[in-house]
């Protein structure tokens, strides 16, 4: 029972993890579009 919960937990914060990843790229090439966009006009 403690193992089973110890390793759903540790999957839910790795899924967490690469969630968190996944949007901080985005994020970063969202804003350096925006701001390459901005220093080209």
């Amino acid at each position: 029972m403690i193992l089973h919960m110890d390793n759903s937990s540790i999957s839910r914060s790795s899924a967490t993890r690469y969630f968190l990843c996944a949007s901080v790229k985005k994020n970063m090439f969202f804003w350096r579009e925006i701001l390459f966009h901005q220093s080209s006009h």
